[in-house]
């Protein structure tokens, strides 16, 4: 720092003795010190006046002095500003700061420092570096750089005392503080979307619950074991159901179909062996004996469906052969709906 810091506040101020009748007095609020001049430009410490306090005429008389007024007065302050490095690389904290300070000794002050309140002022700089730079820069606030600059204190060999401090225009790093707010921001939108989550997942929920307790309800009062009615309550299961009922109606078939072919192959290998003769109408009768029921498939209205059924063919009086099976005798009323295998 270039600029005197006691000069520029007026801590010190020279009081000029234009003739050897000058009167220095002490003033309130100040003291005024008497340096002794001796032989060419030299000078030595005489005594201190306080407030009314003057020389004597003699002293007056024989002495030459040279007389500087110390402004003793507390709340006295000068301005610390600028910016701070913090613990955070890169991060700087920007404050102004009114320091007051009052003098402890004013003989120190005119004397034996060339600018004693610069002296104090990088001390106080000096401090503020130290300390602030063990912070990062969100736990640094106005009341911790207050602390700071009074915890310099008391200089004895400036002659003067820290007594507090004001820190005005604090400012923080933009770019932390934007993080900062961005940090905020998004904690804010996912406590928001968590809220909207779960009262969605619990509105599910309760909708869910509803819906088993409707169905619960329901089934209490109807009778599942009815095929309609489970199909009904259930209509996804419709296409699985109908695929097991084919699957089964064709086992059935097709077991049947085992039953008359080892039938009739009996009676053929039975007829080889005799040596007699294979008549169609005997393998038809055997394929009726072999198959206990009819075979029905239908879908829709019961009197149309056309049925499957072995049945003997429909021949005139005079293709008949004279002699015939006691089993034979059986009906042959003519059915449209019969599909007959025959000769």
């Amino acid at each position: 720092m270039n600029k005197n810091l006691t000069q520029e506040y007026k801590l010190v101020e020279e009081i000029t003795n234009k003739s050897w009748f000058a009167n220095p007095a002490g003033r309130q609020g100040y003291e005024v010190v008497l340096l002794q001049i001796i032989g060419d430009g030299g000078t030595r410490y005489y005594t201190s006046l306080g407030p009314g306090q003057t020389l004597s005429f003699t002293e007056r008389l024989v002495g030459n002095f040279s007389a500087m007024a110390v402004d003793i007065r507390r709340a006295r302050s000068f301005d610390v500003s600028g910016a701070f490095d913090t613990n955070d690389r890169g991060r700087k904290i920007t404050f102004n700061a009114r320091v007051q300070f009052h003098v402890t000794d004013a003989r120190i002050v005119a004397m034996e420092t060339v600018d004693p309140l610069g002296e104090l002022h990088a001390k106080v700089v000096s401090a503020l570096n130290r300390n602030l730079q063990r912070y990062s820069e969100q736990n640094i606030n106005t009341i911790m750089i207050e602390n700071i600059i009074k915890e310099v204190g008391s200089v004895p060999m400036l002659g003067l005392e820290i007594d507090g401090a004001d820190v005005q225009d604090f400012t923080k790093d933009e770019r932390l503080t934007q993080r900062i707010v961005t940090k905020e921001d998004t904690l804010h939108e996912l406590e928001m979307q968590d809220v909207l989550n779960r009262a969605k997942i619990q509105a599910e929920n309760l909708e869910h619950n509803a819906d088993l307790e409707r169905r619960n309800k329901l089934h209490t009062s109807i009778d599942l074991s009815n095929m309609n009615v489970f199909l009904h309550e259930n209509p996804k299961l419709i296409p699985q159901v109908l695929a097991v009922l084919s699957e089964k109606e064709i086992k059935l078939l097709d077991a049947h179909l085992n039953v008359v072919q080892a039938s009739v192959a009996e009676y053929i290998d039975q007829q080889k062996a005799i040596d007699g003769e294979i008549k169609p109408l005997e393998i038809a009768q055997i394929m009726r004996d072999a198959v206990d029921t009819k075979m029905t498939l239908s879908f829709g209205d019961v009197q149309d469906t056309p049925l499957i059924e072995w049945g003997e063919p429909d021949t005139d009086e005079s293709e008949q052969p004279t002699k015939t099976n006691p089993r034979e005798k059986k009906s042959k009323k003519k059915n449209n709906n019969q599909v007959n295998f025959r000769e």
